[in-house]
């Protein structure tokens, strides 16, 4: 197949418009999409050879792999934004006074000072942010940053079992 039509295939557009319909609610959006999909098209469809795959499957990968892509830019662009205590109304917020609420925040600060210092810096970002936006905080993976968050668990979970 020449690669000027893998762009050009009904196959191709149809893929692209289908894709872009189950991902995007807004048509604006969808159409945002498929031009960045045909873009990335454009752009691989150097890289096709057809004596490793079939032109289907070759389209098909481009696709599902800027789709996913596409993804994370949004959820990167739309991350929670951390809310600073400060900001929040006393009223609304734990009373100082609680016996139970200061019990808590001394046991929890008790676990984070036993921590080695990966885990306790995977604590703090965890907090206030995302595991994707942690993960990028602390320039580590996101399988990684799972892997702590793991560890963190059983940390807490052996510090009940002790002081239950």
């Amino acid at each position: 197949m020449a690669a000027y039509s893998l762009v050009d295939s009904e196959f191709a557009r149809s893929l692209i418009r289908r894709r872009a319909r189950v991902v995007c609610r807004r048509p604006s959006d969808r159409d945002d999409l498929a031009q960045d999909l045909f873009l990335r098209l454009i752009r691989a469809q150097r890289r096709f050879d057809d004596r490793r795959s079939s032109a289907e499957l070759f389209l098909f990968v481009v696709v599902e792999r800027g789709i996913v892509q596409a993804v994370r830019e949004y959820k990167r662009r739309h991350e929670r934004i951390p809310i600073d205590p400060a900001a929040v109304p006393e009223d609304i917020s734990t009373p100082r006074d609680d016996p139970i609420a200061i019990d808590l925040a001394l046991d929890v600060a008790a676990v984070l000072a036993q921590l080695p210092a990966p885990l306790r810096a995977a604590a703090e970002q965890l907090k206030i942010h995302t595991k994707s936006a942690s993960a990028r905080n602390l320039r580590i993976s996101r399988n990684t940053l799972n892997t702590r968050a793991r560890d963190l668990r059983k940390a807490f979970e052996r510090y009940r079992i002790r002081h239950s």
